[in-house]
Formats: C-alpha cells, sequence, structure tokens
C-alpha cells in the first residue's frame, strides 16, 4: 500500500535482491587483487594470496580464489577425469 501512487505501474513487482550484503569485498580490496595480479602475472594462488595479506588482505584463500573467479581473473582447472568413450 505503500508504494501505490495512483498508477498501475507502481503496482508491478520489483526486485528483491540485496544491494549491500556485508561480507563482499570492499572496492579496495577489489583495487588490491586486480593491481597485484596485474604486477605478477605469472604468479600462483598460493603466493598471491600471501602477497596480499602481507599488504592488508585479511579474507581466506577460498574466498579471493572465488572473487577472482567471479571476476574472470583465475579460471577454473578443467576435471582430470577421462570422459568414458562409446563403444
Amino acid at each position: 500500500m505503500k508504494r501505490y501512487d495512483g498508477s498501475i505501474e507502481s503496482l508491478e513487482d520489483k526486485s528483491r535482491r540485496p544491494h549491500y550484503h556485508p561480507n563482499q569485498h570492499t572496492e579496495e580490496e577489489i583495487k588490491l587483487i586486480k593491481d597485484y595480479k596485474r604486477n605478477n602475472k605469472e604468479t600462483g594462488l598460493v603466493v598471491l594470496w600471501i602477497k596480499l595479506r602481507k599488504a592488508g588482505y585479511t579474507r581466506t584463500i577460498q574466498g579471493l580464489y572465488h572473487v577472482m573467479q567471479r571476476m574472470g581473473i583465475y579460471k577454473k582447472a578443467l576435471s582430470k577425469k577421462k570422459e568414458e568413450e562409446p563403444e
């Protein structure tokens, strides 16, 4: 009732997506990750995480892995399982 302003459009369903999550990475943390990855292209995930920790990054390595995948910086490793060949 609060959002009804006399028009039919005001009664349409609105998004329920949260605008903020308290545990999400901050813009400073994301910038730090991008800068370190740009300067250390061949560095692995663990070494990069250790360098970031020394620079003030406080998240876990799993959090770093997840945010890097989401940003497209770190590609998921392909499964080493062999596919069964059709007979």
